[in-house]
């Protein structure tokens, strides 16, 4: 009996995979790609994009907040040397926006850098708060400012993230999402630099495969609004009015995402299609985990368990109007 039940387990669990990491790739032209699939799945969409007959990718997300997340150790630094409206010049007062996630009831810590002298520290808060920084003694004209995160650490389900809303010298506001910001993960050595002037998943997408040599010619970024619920029918739904605005009738077209949000994600695009589209979907593997044992593994366990659930209430309970 116990053989039999740890057989039927395997069972479902091997095929609870399968179903929700559907491939079901239709003939076409387009590959709607989800711009938030990590940077492995989007090496293996360009893989898809050489092997099919397709002509274009059209990357989709929603957009990011103005708000910039620093989710690891390392510095987001403002060149004021680049940036031609604020100009490098003896400045008085410093103010940084911030909040934060905790582990463990301890929230982020930050110290500020202005040019290479540390002029100050701050714990942040869940909430949003104001942290103001005195250079009436600071001696030389400021070029770089620098917001250093010192304490990121991830724990069970906790994970500590520091959010940087805006930051002001002076009387001026300088954004965080600029050309003249860049986020220096780590050792704060130049290595690991992410632009912040991107502002959706789909856009950084865009920058990664352009990387790897594929032509910025055959890429059209799709952005849709931020919305905290719904985000992949309100994707779908801004690839549709792109499609609309182009065809007289919308393309066949596959979906390339990550694992088992492949049924979802294709159960959504054709709800959000209301014309008779030939969809395809293509379930590229998680770079967390394997389908041979993804119960063994914490991430394996939850994203499954999140995308079934999700699936289901798609299916039964989501009605768009």
């Amino acid at each position: 009996m116990i053989l039999l039940l740890g057989a039927t387990g395997l069972w479902i669990c091997h095929h609870l995979y399968s179903f929700l990491a559907v491939t079901q790739p239709k003939k076409a032209e387009i590959l709607v790609v989800e711009g938030w699939i990590p940077s492995y799945n989007l090496r293996l969409a360009l893989e898809e994009f050489q092997q099919g007959s397709y002509q274009q990718i059209i990357l989709t997300s929603i957009l990011l907040p103005p708000t910039f997340e620093m989710h690891s150790r390392g510095g987001l630094l403002f060149d004021l040397t680049k940036n031609q409206e604020q100009p490098p010049r003896k400045i008085n007062t410093i103010t940084v926006q911030a909040y934060s996630t905790a582990v463990e009831e301890v929230f982020a810590h930050f110290s500020l850098m202005v040019n290479d002298s540390m002029v100050g520290e701050a714990t942040t808060r869940a909430t949003p708060a104001s942290y103001a920084f005195d250079l009436k003694d600071f001696p030389d004209s400021v070029e770089q400012i620098t917001i250093r995160f010192n304490n990121n650490e991830r724990k069970n389900t906790e994970d500590r993230n520091l959010y940087i809303q805006w930051m002001q010298v002076d009387d001026s506001l300088l954004e965080v999402r600029s050309p003249y910001v860049r986020y220096d993960r780590g050792k704060i050595d130049g290595r690991q630099v992410d632009r912040t002037d991107l502002f959706s998943q789909a856009e950084v997408a865009r920058e990664e495969l352009k990387a790897l040599g594929f032509p910025d010619s055959l890429m059209v970024v799709v952005n849709a609004p931020d919305v905290q619920y719904n985000r992949t029918y309100t994707s779908a739904l801004a690839v549709r009015k792109w499609m609309q605005n182009r065809y007289s009738v919308p393309p066949s077209f596959n979906i390339f995402t990550e694992s088992v949000h492949a049924r979802r994600t294709w159960l959504l695009y054709r709800k959000a299609f209301e014309e008779p589209v030939s969809i395809g979907i293509v379930a590229s593997p998680s770079t967390n985990f394997h389908q041979e044992n993804w119960w063994k593994v914490r991430e394996g366990r939850f994203f499954v368990a999140e995308q079934l659930l999700k699936y289901i209430y798609a299916k039964c309970l989501f009605f768009p109007t």
